[in-house]
């Protein structure tokens, strides 16, 4: 889809000419000029144009705060900042906020040739699909399980750690099982505020920044289930495949730990996955039962399908299956291998992820390495700071860029 409809932001109507006439020769119409606040945001939803150009002048707290309500709400659409003098130093704030590229007024033409044309270019390659890694966000990983008691919890919470020291990224934790999640339990984390809450901010007319519902512990930024299971209104799988869409544009990694069956919050779950992780046990019990959950999966996906990866929990344990049994009774192959091991309930009774309190146990050593396959083999090292996932590809072409 070719780039039609601009916007511009323009409070006190001096928007430089050269941007008005680079627009004007690329093809692109000017659906409405408007100044900041509320009517900027109205104007952006009801138009959704390809181009916003907003002019930056001091006092830049207004113009920043509406860069960031529009980038979060219309990732598509591509920012230009056009910076006056009164506002020489914004230009890394605005960057950071979510435009793509920030221009002075006093630039020459030719420098709003080069961004507009840029910018028109690199919206109609995400129209066509084409989209980049970082304008697609982060990976996320949801972790699955048959029945609960699998372990599913202590993977999610302890891989998410991992892969924040592994990577050096962003990192979500997702509990998706809203009335009975134990994330915050399992790392000792007061509830502020919830999974919950960030679905019923979703309707607001100004939705704040999905951030702001996360508490930070371990260097994880983490979304926990509600603190009494029963306040407030339920969260559907459509609610929570919401979340994690905007948790996408900030995190290079987003993982999700499900409930202990596949209900509609745990499919959604499973549909927003780039990869699934399938939690059994080696009892024969629980094997069996992933065993269904991977003919579900299938059964659903159809042909094509993302095929689950099995992790292999508590390996070793008395009594248990061998890998080889187990994959035999699955027909798929074991992925990964997590040993049986005391440490990991003891840290899970301290409210200290085994990675952090006993990081050279077997345990331990074995989530890290399952990290670090996420980390190398799908080569997620970047780190676009969060709030304007889709600018990297503008970066290199302009000096006012992060």
């Amino acid at each position: 889809m070719r780039a039609r409809t601009a916007l511009l932001i323009d409070p006190r109507g001096e928007m430089p000419q050269a941007a008005l006439a680079e627009l004007e020769r690329a093809g692109i119409t000017v659906a409405e000029t408007t100044g900041y606040g509320l009517d900027a945001l109205q104007a952006a939803f009801t138009v959704r144009p390809a181009l916003i150009l907003i002019g930056i002048s001091d006092p830049v707290a207004r113009p920043l705060d509406l860069i960031r309500r529009i980038h979060d709400a219309l990732p598509d659409s591509v920012i230009v900042g056009v910076i006056d003098t009164s506002a020489r130093d914004a230009f890394e704030h605005a960057i950071a906020a979510g435009a793509a590229v920030c221009l002075d007024t006093r630039d020459p033409q030719a420098a709003f040739a080069l961004a507009i044309g840029s910018a028109r270019r690199h919206y109609e390659r995400l129209q066509h699909g084409e989209r980049l890694a970082a304008i697609e966000g982060g990976q996320v990983i949801t972790v699955l399980g048959a029945k609960g008691g699998v372990g599913k919890t202590t993977i999610a919470t302890n891989l998410a750690i991992a892969l924040e020291r592994a990577s050096q990224g962003a990192v979500a934790l997702v509990d998706g099982d809203p009335l009975f999640g134990d994330v915050a339990l399992s790392m000792d984390l007061p509830v502020q505020s919830s999974l919950a809450d960030a679905v019923a901010d979703l309707s607001s007319p100004e939705p704040r920044d999905i951030r702001e519902f996360l508490t930070p512990s371990f260097n994880v930024s983490v979304l926990p289930a509600r603190a009494r299971a029963l306040d407030g209104a339920l969260v559907t799988g459509d609610d929570l495949a919401a979340v994690v869409a905007r948790l996408r544009q900030s995190f290079d990694f987003v993982v999700i730990d499900t409930g202990g069956a596949f209900t509609d919050l745990s499919t959604a779950a499973a549909d927003a996955a780039t990869t699934q992780i399938l939690v059994t046990t080696t009892e024969l019990n629980s094997v069996r039962d992933a065993a269904r959950a991977i003919r579900w999966l299938r059964q659903r996906g159809g042909l094509g399908a993302p095929v689950p990866q099995l992790l292999q929990n508590r390996a070793g344990m008395r009594g248990g299956l061998s890998r080889p049994e187990v994959e035999r009774e699955l027909g798929v192959s074991v992925v990964w291998s997590v040993a049986e091991d005391k440490r990991l309930l003891q840290a899970m009774q301290a409210g200290v992820p085994v990675v952090e309190r006993y990081p050279n146990c077997p345990a331990a050593v074995a989530i890290r390495g399952l990290a670090s396959s996420f980390v190398h083999v799908h080569g997620s090292l970047r780190r676009p700071p969060p709030g304007n996932a889709g600018r990297r590809p503008l970066a290199r072409l302009f000096p006012y860029t992060a």
